[in-house]
């Protein structure tokens, strides 16, 4: 269980930090200038409650259909309770605590590799309930992400995503479109809770990110095992079965998707999911503008703490056929990106 849980909830550590990380760390704990947000109002609220789906509950048992009837009985003392998180800029910590629940991938791996797990937390629906309020509380977060980003993100889905890569295949004036598609290792798991300071850039009221400072802070997940049991404080990722985690995830990737890239480049992202696109006339343009932007992508996994696995990643020629062996030689991290 020690190992699993290791595996799936890694430590953040300072040990590893260069100037750039240490400079992060001391800009996320300063709290962003400008007026708080107010909380929302009765009817408001009322209306989010009204709408939570019926997802399993955390550790409390507390079911949506609970807290809804709770809602109808006393929705001023609700409300009021909900209203002071957002004046104080406070995340219950009794809200943080989670269930972890492991799935198997399905992927061939052994059930003793703990790669062959995706892990899902369990978590209280009423600090669910908050995350839904801090997203409406801050809209400017979720509004300023890129337009590529195709994942979480009101009117796009994988269809447009993948629209973008089969009109850039068909109507490209250069002889050749080359994709690359990344992988990132244990995303989810590994997203640097530090770089939530870009959450600043979109406006981030001061109350609303002391909230998000507040619910990184203190998060715990429980691993059970029959009667086993085994609790461990959470330092890295983004819960998958929270709701903020997915706006949290564009938030982290959005300047990703901004790198200055070379003439012919373009990046599309699903969430985590990155394809560039390399247009070029020759074999040499395609290496050459491949060469350059994967180094941008390195460098930018780098700042954020986060790793391109090679082996995961491939690339694809979606446009033309070139006339001889081998297909363009792309290097990621040091490995041949393999078609």
């Amino acid at each position: 269980m020690h190992k699993l849980m290791s595996a799936l909830c890694p430590d953040d550590s300072t040990d590893c930090d260069s100037p750039y990380h240490r400079q992060v760390r001391l800009l996320a704990a300063f709290m962003p200038s400008g007026g708080a947000v107010p909380p929302l109002k009765v009817e408001e609220l009322g209306g989010i409650v009204k709408a939570l789906p019926n997802t399993a509950p955390g550790l409390d048992g507390v079911s949506a259909r609970i807290v809804r009837n709770v809602w109808i009985a006393a929705p001023r003392e609700f409300h009021s309770v909900y209203a002071k998180c957002v004046e104080e800029g406070v995340f219950p910590n009794v809200w943080k605590n989670g269930r972890l629940i492991v799935i198997p991938k399905g992927n061939d791996k052994p059930l003793t590799d703990v790669k062959a797990y995706r892990p899902i937390t369990l978590l209280p629906v009423l600090g669910k309930l908050l995350e839904r309020v801090i997203l409406r509380c801050a809209l400017a977060i979720s509004r300023g992400i890129s337009e590529y980003q195709h994942g979480f993100s009101p009117g796009r889905s994988t269809v447009t995503a993948l629209r973008v890569l089969l009109s850039t295949a068909r109507y490209s004036q250069a002889c050749y479109v080359q994709a690359i598609f990344l992988d990132i290792s244990g995303v989810f798991d590994n997203a640097w809770w530090p770089m939530m300071v870009k959450a600043k850039r979109g406006g981030c009221p001061p109350n609303i990110y002391r909230m998000l400072v507040d619910y990184f802070t203190s998060r715990r997940v429980g691993l059970y095992i029959g009667d086993r049991v085994e609790w461990k404080t959470s330092t890295m990722g983004c819960p998958q079965g929270s709701v903020l985690g997915p706006t949290l995830w564009n938030v982290l990737m959005d300047d990703l998707l901004r790198l200055p890239l070379p003439e012919g480049v373009a990046m599309t992202a699903y969430a985590d999911d990155v394809t560039i696109l390399i247009e070029s006339g020759t074999r040499a343009g395609i290496e050459s503008r491949a060469r350059v932007t994967l180094d941008l992508v390195r460098e930018w996994g780098l700042r954020n703490r986060l790793e391109f696995s090679s082996s995961k990643s491939t690339t694809m020629t979606v446009r033309g056929k070139l006339q001889r062996p081998p297909p363009p030689l792309l290097n990621l991290v040091g490995n041949l990106l393999r078609q």
